[in-house]
């Protein structure tokens, strides 16, 4: 549910077991974030998560984000990421399709 600003220790341990379970030999990866992430000493907490599992699957492994369609998508994460997909409908009966 939506609520307050994320502490930075949370995050940190999220993104830590997000990037942890990943492999080299993944085909692709697809993260399901909402595009609204507020993060105590972040400014584009997505971006940065996106960025952090580059880091790890390499630049020739797709990464696709599917984003609520009020996210605010920043340059940051468009670069970062291989496609950018947001839901067309609420609640959010499209998620399988997107």
């Amino acid at each position: 549910m939506p609520s307050g600003t994320v502490a930075s220790s949370a995050f940190g341990t999220l993104r830590d077991r997000i990037v942890g379970d990943l492999g080299p030999s993944l085909a692709g990866v697809l993260l399901a974030l909402h595009g609204s992430l507020v993060v105590e000493d972040f400014d584009d907490p997505e971006a940065a998560l996106v960025r952090d599992v580059r880091s790890v699957v390499g630049d020739d492994v797709p990464i696709v984000v599917t984003l609520d369609f009020h996210a605010n998508v920043s340059g940051a994460l468009f670069e970062a990421a291989d496609a950018l997909i947001g839901y067309q409908s609420y609640p959010h009966v499209d998620a399988w399709d997107r």
